[in-house]
């Protein structure tokens, strides 16, 4: 089931289930397609890896969410992304240069 915007759901996106080598560059080049994207800012530890996508608002968002619910940034992911609701919104001072 493809989820909506509503007034409870966010602009920015936390995506889950990285392979430890995603690196920036990739994920910079699946997201900014997507109408509103802003930012990201990824997070590797360990063996594992996370992304937070922030757009300019819950529509735009929603729409990525929607469309890249599963997809596999490459054929060695032994899954694909999981993307959901970032619980709130990324700091304005993002270290690192995690902007656009």
């Amino acid at each position: 089931m493809c989820a909506t915007a509503s007034s409870t759901s966010f602009s920015t996106l936390f995506i889950g289930s990285l392979s430890p080598d995603t690196t920036d560059a990739a994920m910079r080049e699946v997201f900014q397609r997507f109408y509103g994207f802003l930012r990201l800012k990824l997070s590797c530890k360990g063996s594992s890896a996370c992304c937070f996508v922030e757009f300019e608002d819950a529509n735009s968002s929603t729409q990525a969410m929607n469309s890249l619910q599963g997809y596999r940034m490459s054929a060695s992911d032994r899954s694909g992304m999981r993307i959901e609701y970032a619980k709130s919104k990324m700091s304005t001072s993002a270290p690192g240069g995690a902007g656009v």
